[in-house]
């Protein structure tokens, strides 16, 4: 068995070596890039190491373990990674450990002459250890459909079923989840060297049968609109006409009386050189041809009102389209106005 301090002598050269560190925890395919070590951070990391020696030759395995990762988060190299797994092994993580020594003797291969203290001692520890690691065997019975089988809570490839995995001596858990519930769990112990047979029953039920998508529901029609409120009708119309034909009764009444007072009144020309005994009836003449002319003046206007309110209060029957239109009072000089109605 090599000492613990194998590479003592190597602390030096390998702490500023260029050689790419990969995490444990990483990817091989994805390497997280790494920034240069400062003078500052290799110093402290040499004293690390140094303190790591000490504590190795004591049998301080895991002080000196925490050490070293410690180390290696700093500079990553073939002599550091070799006492990790050097700590790993005295603290019984041997499977660890082996993958260490074999990644180890890998890198150091690449270093040449630097790195053959490692490349020579790493591979023969890695197959020593192998050699006492204590394996398991799973056998899977049944239908898997969403099971998963976790060893101490790590998930197992069941492509690994009947094939030997190795483990760390000691106790283990080993469990079957579906859907994140652990329907079955086993504890075990396994000695060094020893194969552990372990059958596990898995009968997954059937899928449900996906539901059929439901058929589309025609949504259902908008209501409605309610019906329009009833308008005022045209009635306004009619009652403004009908004042406007009162006022042309009223006028006509009015100029008959005018015509008879004047029919009686002796005038030369007009309501000219009349008898001053008939002046009292040219009085009443002249009172009767004024009130005549308001009165027809008032009643047309009303008349032609009455009209322009009839289009404008007129709605077209619902099933008929409504047609436009234009309608106009057009003055006269003399008072008087025409009504203008256009369709288009």
């Amino acid at each position: 068995m090599s000492s613990p301090w194998l590479t003592a002598a190597l602390l030096g050269v390998s702490l500023t070596l260029s050689v790419p560190a990969v995490a444990q925890d990483e990817a091989p395919t994805t390497p997280a890039p790494k920034r240069e070590a400062t003078k500052e951070e290799l110093a402290a990391a040499r004293q690390l190491f140094k303190e790591a020696k000490d504590l190795e030759t004591e049998g301080e395995w895991e002080e000196a373990l925490s050490r070293l990762e410690r180390v290696g988060k700093v500079k990553m190299t073939p002599q550091v990674r070799f006492h990790i797994a050097l700590c790993q092994e005295n603290v019984g993580r041997w499977v660890d450990a082996i993958n260490g020594f074999e990644l180890a003797a890998q890198e150091a291969l690449k270093l040449g002459e630097k790195g053959k203290d490692v490349a020579e001692a790493a591979p023969p520890r890695a197959e020593k250890l192998r050699a006492k690691v204590p394996t398991l065997k799973l056998t899977v019975e049944g239908k898997v459909r969403t099971s998963k089988v976790f060893i101490d809570g790590a998930p197992v490839s069941l492509a690994l079923a009947g094939t030997l995995i190795p483990v760390d001596p000691g106790d283990h858990r080993i469990e079957v989840r579906r859907d994140g519930e652990v329907t079955q769990a086993l504890d075990i112990t396994v000695a060094e060297a020893e194969t552990e047979s372990v059958e596990l029953q898995i009968d997954d039920p059937e899928p449900p049968d996906p539901k059929p998508e439901p058929w589309p529901v025609k949504p259902d029609p908008p209501p409605p609109p309610p019906p329009p409120e009833p308008g005022v009708g045209q009635w306004p119309a009619y009652v403004v006409a009908g004042a406007g034909v009162a006022g042309i009764v009223v006028g006509g009444a009015l100029w008959g009386l005018r015509n008879s007072r004047i029919s009686q009144v002796r005038c030369a020309d007009g309501f000219t050189g009349c008898n001053p005994d008939d002046e009292p009836l040219v009085d009443e003449a002249r009172s009767f041809d004024l009130g005549s002319k308001v009165s027809f003046g008032v009643g047309a206007g009303l008349i032609a009102t009455g009209a322009v309110l009839w289009f404008v209060l007129w709605e077209p029957e619902k099933d008929q389209p409504a047609t436009g239109g234009n309608v106009s009072l057009a003055p006269f000089a003399d008072g008087g106005a025409q009504l203008r109605v256009r369709f288009d």
